[in-house]
């Protein structure tokens, strides 16, 4: 049996996709050396290889093993889609916030300092904004899959 040439193509697709998903829900909502993030990074490890298992075992494998390898590559491969498409959904969100925090930086910057200076947007609102909406993101995602049927 040999592999179609387009799996190699959609194997690496998917697995950039895959980064994006951890860089957006693991990376971006936990703290560097919490048990959260190094479970985070093992989830999104042992996942990243789902789908390319999946497409490459469903040409190259018997079936009898394949369906070992391929039903939950699959499975994996439309809850990614769900939480690939989310985050992105979200993206003009984060560009307005952002932009909006500039603009007042700016402004704050360019007023004569009467008062103390306010702080800077702490970094547990930003990771509490990433945080809520990679939690809408994954409750979103089987809600939407469940509902599809």
């Amino acid at each position: 049996m040999t592999i179609p040439p387009w799996v190699w193509g959609q194997s690496v697709i998917w697995t950039l996709v895959h980064f994006y998903v951890w860089a957006r829900l693991v990376k971006g909502t936990t703290s560097p050396g919490t048990p959260a993030r190094r479970l985070g990074n093992l989830a999104a490890i042992v996942l990243a290889s789902f789908i390319p298992a999946a497409l490459i075992g469903a040409s190259a494998l018997e079936l009898a093993v394949a369906r070992w390898v391929v039903w939950p590559g699959y499975v994996w491969y439309a809850f990614e889609l769900y939480l690939v498409l989310l985050p992105i959904l979200t993206e003009p969100v984060r560009l307005a916030v952002r932009v909006t925090e500039r603009v007042r930086r700016r402004r704050r910057a360019q007023a004569p300092p009467e008062t103390p200076p306010a702080q800077a947007a702490a970094p547990t609102r930003r990771v509490f904004r990433a945080r809520s909406i990679a939690v809408s993101a994954g409750a979103a995602g089987p809600v939407s899959s469940a509902t599809a049927c």
